[in-house]
């Protein structure tokens, strides 16, 4: 459970508790600390609050976040306004001409976009301190400006003034600001794990280690093993030129080369050792050394092994089983089932249509095995070129063909050591590499391109496809040896058209995810306003009904929010109307016996029985969404057992 605090003004307060109340982050505990008072006011309540709840990381503003953040000893978060703020609270603006925007520097957005789409003209004004905004609203007020549109600090300004203001933060963007810090929260955590790594590593290694940095090239630190060896204290060493205890010579050398000196001879305090001088650049190209020595080789192996867990932060999941939306029976036999192969280590087949949720599932299960500490490394087949698929999987040596790194390069495969590899479209693969795959797969090793010595690798492969693998290896386009080898544990996705109960739920989720204030307006309505999308099969799947969301939240008109009418036609307008063609609906045939009202009551009970299959719910909801009322229902129903 992370624990995040949000700092602003009362509307803040007021997002932090809708977000509460709508479990919008359930992994989080959230707290509110308001910004009213003095900044030591300001201060005093954040501190308090930290120490009190032990708070991981403050979400705020960027002029709270100038106040406190240098005072605290927490992750801070500073939020800043976007143009979907300013687009949510366009229908409350009468008058653009009166109307100016007041931001910081800090706060600066093209709005060539916005004005374009709108027809309208943002007339803007910055300042870069906020000493410096009674005289810019004194000002406007000169210029005839009537409203403002800026943050709390210039909105309570103008109100003085006799000026209405509009405050540009929306809960969204507070809900991404809240997004954000999980994840600063989560890599600093790894940052933390990486760096005593690493501390541990130099402390407990088998050779000593001194590292330097700056003009004067003062020793920053000593690992204990030195010391010993070197028969030294750290006070002895720590913050002295490492002119003192080493060759003035060999420093300008290594300098000037610019180039490791590896396995050489030289002396420390007097004494003999061998081992390698590397110059490091450091940040605003700060020259710096580091020397190793006594066992090079080991610490050879360590830097590698440091390199490798540092390329590791990069390669992290979104998605848990707790993402994945739905309660019909065969997608939750299919999350139980996802979860029961989480833990083991052998290849997952994931087989599902486009738009499905294939990634979703993969992800979900590397979060739920014992490799989700460690990397997940998500690889489309199908976008790499073949000529280049090789060396993106198994990297390179130094030039080993035109264009290589001078430096060579790891694979993909090799940085997700103890992780997960996720190879999607895996039948896109050429069938030649396809058994070098194979042996990666088999052998558990890969040889770099233009390299002889193999390198070992613990991955565990999780695969996907939207294709019959077995009809592509009776057609030869995908080999035999390999289909066996990924096909050990099966998971079937089902498309979204095979579980329609779950089609109602999903939609009331992102609508509720991109604007949770629209799905307000339009509750009352929303079972028979989007029936027609409720009956849609979506060859698309889940990604195809993300986008008809988007696409009906963009195209809303509030005033229109009553009108069931207006409501199920923008939804037909969404979804499209080839996309509601013939093609994809359930065909009814039936013979025609000369009786007209026994045959139409045939057709009848036929349209019944497939609205009964495609929604399977309740008569009442059943009703609902077919817009008779549930004594007809019933009523027809009755005639059909009869």
């Amino acid at each position: 459970m992370y624990k995040i605090a949000v700092v602003g003004s009362d509307r803040f307060k007021e997002y932090t508790q809708q977000i509460k109340e709508t479990q919008l982050f359930p992994q989080v505990q959230l707290f509110y600390i308001s910004n009213n008072g003095t900044s030591d006011e300001m201060i005093r309540a954040a501190k308090h609050i930290i120490r009190k709840e032990k708070i991981e990381c403050l979400v705020l503003g960027p002029f709270d976040h100038e106040i406190i953040s240098p005072h605290v000893n927490i992750l801070c978060y500073a939020i800043h306004p976007s143009i979907r703020d300013f687009l949510l609270i366009h229908n409350q603006i009468i008058d653009y001409s009166k109307t100016a925007v007041v931001l910081s520097r800090k706060d600066a957005i093209d709005f060539g976009v916005l004005e374009s789409c709108l027809k309208i003209k943002y007339n803007t004004f910055y300042y870069d301190k906020i000493e410096k905004v009674t005289a810019l609203i004194e000002k406007l007020i000169a210029l005839g400006y009537q409203e403002v549109i800026s943050n709390r600090v210039v909105v309570a300004q103008a109100k003085q003034y006799g000026i209405k203001g509009y405050y540009f933060y929306g809960q969204k963007t507070v809900e991404e600001g809240i997004g954000n810090a999980i994840q600063l929260i989560r890599n600093f955590k790894r940052e933390q794990n990486h760096i005593n790594e690493i501390t541990t590593l130099l402390e407990n290694t088998l050779c000593g280690v001194i590292y330097t940095s700056g003009s004067d090239f003062l020793i920053k630190y000593i690992n204990n093993t030195a010391l010993a060896f070197l028969e030294r204290k750290t006070s002895e060493l720590l913050q002295q030129p490492l002119k003192n205890v080493f060759p003035q010579k060999l420093i300008q050398q290594t300098i000037e080369r610019n180039t490791p000196e590896v396995q050489i001879q030289f002396t420390l305090c007097g004494v003999d050792v061998i081992g390698n001088i590397i110059p490091l650049s450091i940040s605003n190209n700060t020259p710096g050394i580091c020397l190793m020595f006594e066992k090079s080789s080991n610490i050879l192996e360590y830097e590698a092994m440091i390199q490798r867990e540092y390329k590791r932060k990069k390669f992290h999941t979104r998605y848990s089983f707790y993402d994945i939306i739905g309660k019909d029976t065969e997608l939750l036999k299919t999350i139980d089932k996802a979860k029961r192969f989480a833990a083991s280590n052998s290849t997952v087949l994931i087989s599902a249509e486009t738009g499905s949720g294939k990634e979703l599932f993969a992800q979900s299960i590397h979060n739920h095995s014992s490799r989700s500490q460690y990397p997940f490394v998500a690889i489309n087949c199908a976008s790499i070129p073949d000529t280049l698929i090789e060396s993106e999987l198994f990297g390179h040596m130094p030039n080993s063909f035109t264009g290589a790194s001078s430096k060579g390069k790891s694979g993909l495969i090799e940085r997700a050591n103890h992780g997960t590899v996720f190879l999607d479209d895996v039948d896109a693969l050429s069938t030649n590499f396809q058994s070098k795959l194979l042996r990666v797969m088999q052998e558990h090793e890969i040889i770099r391109i233009g390299g002889e010595a193999p390198i070992p690798v613990d991955v565990r492969f999780i695969v996907a496809t939207n294709r019959n693998l077995r009809k592509m290896v009776e057609e030869g386009t995908f080999r035999n040896d390999l289909y066996f080898r990924v096909n050990i544990l099966n998971l079937l996705i089902p498309p979204l058209r095979n579980r329609a109960s779950d089609i109602p739920l999903l939609y009331e989720y992102y609508i509720k995810k991109y604007s949770p204030a629209l799905f307000e307006q339009i509750s009352p309505h929303f079972l028979s306003a989007f029936s027609p999308a409720f009956a849609y099969t979506y060859p698309g799947n889940v990604r195809e009904l993300v986008s008809i969301v988007e696409r009906f939240c963009t195209l809303f008109e509030p005033e229109y929010a009553k009108d069931e009418n207006y409501l199920r036609a923008l939804v037909c307008e969404c979804i499209g109307t080839e996309s509601l063609s013939v093609s994809s609906k359930e065909q009814c045939s039936f013979e025609i016996s000369g009786n007209y009202l026994a045959d139409v009551h045939s057709a009848e009970m036929r349209i019944l029985d497939y609205y009964q299959k495609l929604h399977s719910c309740s008569v009442a909801e059943l009703a609902r969404i077919l817009g008779v009322s549930r004594a007809t229902l019933y009523n027809k129903l009755s005639k059909r057992s009869n």
